[in-house]
């Protein structure tokens, strides 16, 4: 009789446990997997030889199940209540990777659907209807530093010239946009340059409305 340990199937072999995945791919293939054995629809207990497939350790964890934690409904993507953005994100290979703030959820969600494509490739579980355009890392945009006080990436207050400074990181070299009398326009100014660099839009917002009430 076998058992289920944390969504796995264990049987007992010559009196030993082995997970049922492991013991399906030895009698199928005739060999002893090297690497992990990744369940291709994320069903840990579906231990059909079609929905197997041999992974390293990174492509083993891309199809992992949204946290229980996430409130969006979507993996990667959260609520930032008190910017009133939706915030999208991934992890690849032990590193965190921000890929922008967004108003809207949809917009979000879609950053994060290309960057899984991106990264995860054939292990990504995004369904076909959500691959409707391209990503590259290069579209990824800088997280707001802890230290800015305008709200803005890339939008700073010059104290000595009394004008907002709107500038740009591109491929780590810091380019200067220009200053402004006015915050919005050098707001509007960042914003024309992440368009033209092909960067996701970031920008400021009320919190959505259903999230009001």
């Amino acid at each position: 009789m076998g058992r289920i340990s944390k969504g796995y199937v264990i049987l007992s072999f010559c009196d030993m446990p082995i997970a049922g995945h492991h013991l399906a791919w030895v009698m199928h293939f005739d060999e002893i997997p090297v690497r992990h054995i990744d369940h291709i629809n994320g069903v840990r207990s579906d231990n059909r030889i079609a929905n197997l497939r041999l992974a390293d350790r990174t492509q083993n964890a891309c199809n992992k199940p949204t946290p229980e934690s996430n409130t969006s409904g979507f993996k990667g993507v959260t609520l930032n209540r008190k910017r009133g953005v939706w915030t999208a994100q991934i992890g690849f290979r032990g590193k965190h990777i921000f890929l922008g703030d967004f108003v809207s959820f949809d917009d979000a969600v879609s950053a994060r659907v290309q960057a899984e494509l991106y990264y995860f490739g054939n292990f990504s579980q995004i369904d076909q209807s959500l691959k409707d355009t391209r990503w590259s890392p290069e579209c990824a945009v800088p997280k707001v530093r802890s230290d800015n006080t305008s709200g803005v990436t890339g939008v700073v207050w010059d104290e000595k010239k009394k004008k907002w400074a709107a500038r740009i990181s591109i491929h780590g070299v810091m380019k200067n946009i220009g200053r402004f009398g006015d915050f919005d326009d050098a707001v509007a100014a960042r914003q024309a340059a992440e368009k033209h660099e092909g960067f996701s839009p970031t920008m400021r917002a009320s919190l959505p409305t259903h999230f009001t009430n």
